[in-house]
């Protein structure tokens, strides 16, 4: 895909360890899916949030609306996080566009370079794409207390 990312999925069949990813970005990894290795270690292990340039990410099968929402979720800074509502008022939507929100980050294909996990709901945590384990797994690796 010319270095472009389409989607990443969060699983918890395989432990996530330094050594693993050190391992995979040194080499059995294709040099052109180094930088992603790196970044997705970079994040874990240094807590230092993978912000890559938009043109590594393919985002055009997304709708207009999904892709605005999924990348105003950079907005939001690494330790905190916002509710759907303040997304939407991000956005300059009013409070009634929290559920598009919601939906739309719902089709999030690459949480964590996208942090949609950082948008939780007014009184909960909301949903996540790989599920609340993972959402609650990455918020707590950044500090965050919901």
């Amino acid at each position: 895909m010319g270095g472009m990312l389409c989607r990443v999925h969060l699983l918890d069949s395989q432990p996530l360890s330094a050594h693993s990813l050190r391992d995979a970005a040194r080499h059995g990894i294709d040099p052109e899916h180094r930088t992603w290795v790196r970044a997705l270690a970079d994040y874990f292990f240094k807590k230092k949030y993978p912000r890559l340039p938009l043109q590594r990410f393919r985002l055009e099968a997304l709708t207009p609306f999904t892709r605005s929402v999924i990348l105003a979720t950079r907005r939001v800074p690494m330790g905190r996080s916002w509710t759907y509502t303040d997304l939407a008022r991000e956005m300059g939507y009013s409070p009634d566009f929290r559920r598009a929100v919601a939906g739309a980050l719902g089709r999030n294909p690459m949480p964590l370079f996208f942090p949609c996990h950082r948008i939780v709901g007014q009184e909960d945590l909301g949903g996540f794409s790989s599920g609340l384990r993972w959402k609650s797994r990455l918020l707590a690796h950044e500090g965050v207390r919901v």
